[in-house]
């Protein structure tokens, strides 16, 4: 007796298409999971571009743009021939020089940069070897406390980047999101600082510090003032403290702006 196997085209149909789904779903999850993270494996620094100084080994040239780059032991020698490129990401745990190919060259990360504390980075040569850095608006940012970095370039902050360490730059430009100088921390802008982001841009939250050496940018400077302790039956307790605007040719009622009862009355 021979037996007949009728199969509906519909349910034909419905095999086919999430077979179909299922090799989609590999290529497209063998395509995201290449390797796309590149370690510098060396301590005493070299060329950027030898594919065997990361792991895994980079194509020629060193890792391609769109990269995540991971630079995590410190270096006795500087890193080379570093080019015009953008990355996701750029993670430095260790200490490192960044040299550039050529002068003028630019870094520009759209994903995170991130600098683990108590790290010294820096960024171009003092003279004509310089390496400009862009943190797009994409782009998130920390400096851990005790960073030290330096930078022979311009800056230019478009993303949201935090800042606890010390830093130096040769130029500034904030064109979006938010630089915030945390307590403790500073930063020192050899020439120019521009902010074109408003005063929610440049952020220098108490205890922070920052010197430029030209421009006129806005920003928002937060200063804490504890609770007075006299009269304590009160609430808020009453109390007095003497205030002063903490910027030149700036007005006390420019800078301190009180609207609630956190502070009762302001004699300027």
């Amino acid at each position: 007796m021979k037996t007949h196997l009728l199969l509906d085209s519909n349910v034909i149909n419905s095999f086919f298409l999430r077979m179909a789904m299922i090799v989609f779903i590999v290529v497209v999850t063998t395509t995201i999971s290449n390797a796309t993270t590149y370690t510098w494996n060396r301590t005493a620094g070299g060329s950027w571009t030898t594919t065997t100084y990361w792991t895994p080994n980079t194509p020629a040239g060193g890792p391609p743009s769109g990269s995540d780059v991971i630079i995590n032991s410190n270096q006795s020698g500087s890193i080379i021939a570093v080019p015009t490129i953008s990355l996701d990401g750029l993670t430095v745990t260790g200490n490192c020089l960044l040299v550039p190919s050529a002068g003028g060259n630019t870094l520009t990360i759209t994903g995170t940069f991130s600098v683990s504390s108590g790290i010294s980075l820096t960024f171009g040569v003092a003279g004509n070897n310089s390496l400009n850095l862009i943190l797009t608006s994409t782009c998130t940012g920390t400096i851990g406390a005790g960073v030290t970095i330096v930078q022979y370039g311009i800056f230019t902050n478009s993303g949201n980047l935090t800042n606890s360490g010390n830093v130096q730059l040769n130029g500034l430009t904030i064109n979006a999101g938010m630089f915030i100088i945390e307590s403790g921390a500073n930063l020192n802008v050899l020439n120019t600082l521009t902010n074109n982001a408003g005063t929610s841009g440049l952020v220098i939250n108490d205890g922070g510090s920052l010197i430029y050496g030209s421009g006129t940018p806005s920003g928002t400077i937060k200063r804490l003032v504890t609770a007075g302790t006299e009269g304590s039956n009160s609430s808020p307790p009453s109390g007095y403290h003497f205030m002063s605007s903490p910027i030149t040719s700036t007005t006390f009622g420019e800078v301190f702006n009180c609207t609630d009862d956190s502070c009762r009355c302001i004699y300027a």
